[in-house]
């Protein structure tokens, strides 16, 4: 007898730490594709031969206009995409924050996802009655890897699906502003500040301030301090007019 609860296409893992990561802090986009392409990635350990090219665990092959149409969301009975533009410096986002790495361009866009078996294996969640993780660990190459007594793997890797981000010393975490909150804010101050120009911006640099690119902890006061700029950039260009 079949199961009626069965659901098809699998499943991918997300551990609860991914709350604590810089992918979480990135905006509902970046977010979105991030889990799009865990979606898509290949999950059979064999890699797949194509002409030209391999697919191995952890990678999937896809495109621009693909990811635009496929993260696709109904909103005010509208269809939303992410355009193909935005779509790209996404990728750089992730590539950025250590979520993917960039393989090739040649056939498509290739990626792979960082630490895919690490968080991708169930057993990787279990542990024994002494505190050790239960099986085995993969590295970004399929092959296992020995599992020490605090769960690490005794590598030194430097990329994680959820690198740890600076926290303020109240405990709390920044959490970047949504685009709807910038432009109300930026309308009730009446700036004329571009609430996307804002957004992009500080998502490039990471959302970071200063020269010593310290983790920014209140963007309204980012914003005001913009607001300053823009006085001075206004004042310099009226005295050489």
């Amino acid at each position: 007898m079949s199961n009626p609860n069965f659901i098809e296409k699998g499943y991918i893992l997300l551990a609860r730490v991914t709350v604590d990561s810089t992918l979480w802090q990135c905006s509902p986009e970046v977010l979105r594709v991030a889990i799009y392409l865990l979606f898509e990635a290949r999950h059979q350990k064999e890699p797949k031969k194509f002409p030209g090219f391999i697919l191995s665990r952890g990678e999937t092959l896809t495109s621009y206009s693909n990811i635009s149409d496929d993260c696709a969301w109904f909103e005010n009975r509208m269809v939303r995409k992410i355009p193909r533009s935005k779509v790209g410096r996404i990728i750089e986002k992730l590539v950025e924050i250590e979520f993917l790495t960039r393989i090739s361009d040649t056939y498509g866009t290739h990626v792979k996802i960082c630490n895919y078996d690490k968080y991708q294996i169930p057993d990787n969640y279990k542990l024994d009655t002494d505190g050790t993780t239960v099986g085995q660990q993969w590295d970004n190459s399929g092959t296992t890897v020995g599992t020490s007594k605090n769960g690490n793997n005794g590598k030194n890797v430097k990329n994680d699906i959820v690198p740890q981000i600076d926290k303020q010393k109240n405990g709390k975490r920044f959490i970047p502003p949504s685009l709807q909150e910038v432009k109300e804010y930026c309308l009730e101050r009446k700036n004329g500040i571009d609430p996307e120009y804002f957004i992009a911006s500080n998502e490039a640099k990471g959302w970071v301030v200063g020269k010593n690119k310290t983790p920014m902890k209140n963007w309204q006061a980012a914003i005001i301090t913009w607001e300053r700029n823009k006085k001075e950039d206004t004042k310099k260009e009226s005295q050489w007019r």
